[in-house]
């Protein structure tokens, strides 16, 4: 088994403002004591008298008294929603950029005072892979070597239809990480059920999917979801077939992301921090 490796903290950036009462770095949807001026309100709904607005009380024609209420900055909460199911280890090293992607964002995280957390699921969530969203870290080193073992048994994912009930119900970042090899039908739900998170899909795929056949031969291929076996016979067609049916899957998610007003991050077979850091940027805008 490949094990895991040090890697660079990841970081990101939340679009629009973040709720929260824990200081951080985010921009909040709520005024504080920051030193960025935010705008005038009356008295009454922030009431502190260190920051009334002179000028704005004196010409006020009800007499009302002003203050000046400034910008603070807010803690947000991040939670990795993983496939734990078994095609996520037919091909390729899917587990491991999984735990390397956890470890990165974890460590960002800390980094930037957020709560962390991970939910997995494969027909169900599993209640042993879930760790409430918190700001300590310490866990998630031992956490990752667990999935770097991790058996992988599950048939199916429908487990993420269960996402939602192990969230927080404040508005957090939900990454959610899989190989989305799920019915058309279920991802919309699944989006649809999270709608009140800021949800960022993150696709593992790998070229061993496509690229590691033979050009002849007769191939026993195993469905690792149900465990069923068929017989492929394998030519030089069959390769470029198989090619184009996942570029048309590729289209295909990317319809049902854009439906859904989400914009995936492709990631094939290796982890770079700093295109994961760019998506998360130009998210943000």
């Amino acid at each position: 088994m490949t094990r895991l490796r040090p890697l660079n903290e990841i970081f990101y950036r939340i679009p629009g403002r973040v709720e929260g009462h824990l200081a951080g770095t985010h921009q909040s949807r709520e005024a504080g004591l920051g030193t960025q001026f935010y705008g005038v309100t009356d008295f009454l709904h922030h009431p502190d008298l260190r920051r009334l607005e002179l000028r704005r009380s004196f010409t006020d024609p009800f007499r009302r008294l002003h203050v000046r209420i400034f910008e603070r900055r807010s803690a947000a909460t991040v939670v990795i929603a993983a496939d734990l199911s078994a095609s996520m280890i037919a091909a390729g090293s899917k587990r491991l950029q999984l735990a390397t992607l956890t470890e990165g964002l974890a460590m960002g995280a800390r980094r930037l005072g957020d709560r962390f957390g991970f939910v997995g699921f494969d027909r169900q969530v599993r209640r042993g892979w879930v760790m409430p969203p918190m700001t300590a870290t310490g866990w998630v080193r031992s956490w990752c070597e667990r999935l770097n073992d991790h058996p992988w048994q599950g048939e199916g994912a429908q487990g993420a239809l269960q996402l939602a009930q192990w969230l927080p119900a404040r508005r957090c970042l939900v990454i959610l990480v899989s190989d989305f090899h799920w019915p058309d039908g279920m991802l919309p739900q699944v989006l649809g059920r999270l709608g009140t998170h800021l949800v960022v899909p993150v696709v593992l795929w790998s070229r061993a999917e496509t690229e590691d056949w033979p050009r002849w031969g007769i191939r026993r291929v195993v469905d690792a979801e149900t465990g069923g076996e068929i017989l492929v016979w394998l030519h030089p067609r069959w390769r470029p077939r198989l090619q184009e049916r996942y570029r048309q899957r590729r289209r295909t998610l990317q319809r049902l992301f854009r439906i859904s007003g989400c914009q995936p991050l492709w990631l094939e077979d290796a982890i770079d921090p700093r295109r994961i850091e760019r998506h998360f940027h130009a998210l943000a805008g």
